[in-house]
């Protein structure tokens, strides 16, 4: 392989991933997002469902406050990779801005199928992180949403964001699923 094809790799991947975390940028995701949609619209395919989940991590500036920011740049590395591992092939996560992350679920059947793979996130978010010899403690809190037939990405965000409002509100470290349909 050319250095000129590798250095071409790198910058399509650089265009499309996030550089603290390694998973896809907001334009990258919401992208996905986009063609998800328009892909099961022109298919029909909408009934197998494709779901949102809205992430965020709690309580981020008092662990940049306490250990320094490096600590709380290390702790949306791992939490974004954890995520990541924790989801169903297919799906894919992106960091939104700041401590904010949007994961794209394609194939979801139920909203039991959506909470389980948002507790299994939030579940291998949440284990203790050793950096730089310390064991760093970090929850998430998640708004989850199912697309509704003729719904487009920004209200499906809007709603999964209306669930993370919800979680952070019930105490954090928890999901709250929005109800089908549009808001």
């Amino acid at each position: 392989e050319t250095e000129d094809r590798i250095w071409m790799r790198e910058l399509e991947h650089r265009a499309s991933h996030d550089v603290l975390t390694g998973v896809a940028n907001r334009r990258s995701l919401l992208t996905h997002l986009d063609r998800l949609l328009d892909a099961g619209r022109a298919t029909g395919r909408m009934a197998e469902g494709i779901g949102v989940l809205f992430v965020d991590v709690d309580n981020l500036k008092q662990i940049n406050d306490a250990h320094g920011h490096h600590v709380g740049d290390a702790v949306l590395a791992r939490i974004a990779d954890r995520v990541a591992r924790a989801l169903r092939r297919g799906d894919r996560v992106g960091r939104i801005g700041g401590d904010e992350f949007v994961v794209v679920l394609d194939g979801v059947d139920s909203e039991a199928e959506l909470r389980r793979v948002a507790e299994k996130a939030r579940l291998a978010a949440r284990r203790p992180m050793d950096i730089d010899g310390q064991q760093i403690h970090a929850t998430v809190s998640i708004g989850a949403a199912l697309v509704g037939e003729s719904e487009d990405a920004d209200s499906v965000l809007t709603r999964a964001d209306a669930a993370l409002y919800a979680a952070k509100a019930a105490g954090r470290d928890c999901v709250q699923v929005h109800a089908d349909g549009l808001a």
